[in-house]
């Protein structure tokens, strides 16, 4: 996975050549899309939120909250960055970026 990076960086660097201020530093990221995530919670809110009501009229709310959620989460993806380059004077150092701690995680022994 680096090597194609670094040789895309290179290509782009011979290209620029001395015409343009080089880059000192570059980023990877990918896109992550949490749909299932967003269409479970905004059910359930939707299904909480109509409690009260028909049943009928909560399962719609739940439905419809699930789908809108899921398509909203889709369509509006998360860059999370996970490689991280730096410009020395004898080439591109790339440090790769931890993925997030959960706060919940089991307690490993």
């Amino acid at each position: 996975m680096f090597d194609s990076h670094h040789a895309l960086l290179q290509r782009m660097e011979w290209a620029a050549g001395q015409l343009a201020i080089q880059a000192v530093e570059a980023e990877v990221a990918e896109l992550v899309r949490y749909g299932v995530e967003a269409g479970a919670v905004t059910g359930l809110t939707a299904l909480g939120a109509t409690a009260k009501q028909k049943p009928e009229i909560a399962i719609f709310a739940a439905l419809v909250g699930a789908l809108g959620g899921f398509l909203a989460a889709q369509f509006l993806p998360q860059p999370r960055v996970i490689l991280q380059a730096a410009r020395h004077p004898y080439g591109w150092v790339w440090t790769e970026v931890p993925r997030p701690q959960l706060i919940w995680s089991p307690a490993t022994t």
